[in-house]
């Protein structure tokens, strides 16, 4: 299943109401409202607003894995923030808490984490040792990430991202949890692009 069905906070907060309750889908609606002001007119590498990845990833948090919690609902809408926009972390800590800003840490990178063949070492490395709503805030991001990474402009990147998610991402799943069909899915779907791939070939970066 794709997830990508939510193009607009308005359709997204009709669908729902009746799953959360009013209170946090008000917090939902600002933690938007701040994402979309700090991304402005960032878009994804087919040309979409940037703020289709936000959606997406709350969508698969509530309609896939049926993620009750509201640090990580509000997480998933904010993910981004730090690394890809000049909004910092204290931001997100004075305006929505101390939950919400500590899961925007766990998934951010931090700058200069490229090792020589492109990958991020200790910020997967990290993730490992994370609490497991870090985990499931990950894993629900990389998931609107590769949904259609055919889509991606450049094959190269493709398959570095393939190996990257095959190699680190994978190990995050729960045993157990939601994400281990999506995944498997996946990985047997897009399996082509990791024949014969050579991570060395340049930095796996730029999850917009």
């Amino acid at each position: 299943m794709i997830y990508r069905s939510w193009q607009s906070w308005e359709q997204a907060e009709r669908l729902l109401q009746g799953i959360v309750d009013s209170a946090l889908l008000q917090k939902l609606g600002d933690a938007f409202a701040f994402a979309k002001g700090c991304h402005g007119d960032q878009v994804r590498p087919g040309g979409e607003p940037y703020t289709n990845h936000l959606l997406q990833v709350l969508e698969i948090l509530v309609s896939g894995a049926e993620v009750k919690d509201e640090s990580i609902l509000i997480a998933g809408l904010l993910h981004d923030v730090v690394e890809d926009t000049p909004c910092g972390p204290s931001d997100i800590r004075d305006r929505f808490g101390d939950a919400v800003a500590d899961l925007v840490d766990w998934v951010t990178k931090p700058k200069g984490d490229v090792d020589k063949v492109g990958g991020h070492p200790r910020y997967f490395g990290n993730l490992m040792t994370a609490p497991l709503a870090a985990k499931l805030l990950k894993l629900a991001d990389r998931l609107s990430n590769v949904q259609r990474l055919d889509l991606h402009p450049d094959p190269a990147f493709q398959r570095r991202y393939y190996v990257e998610t095959v190699a680190n991402v994978l190990p995050l799943i729960p045993q157990g949890s939601w994400f281990e069909q999506p995944y498997m899915d996946w990985t047997r779907a897009f399996s082509y692009l990791g024949a014969g791939t050579d991570p060395a070939n340049g930095p796996c970066q730029g999850e917009r």
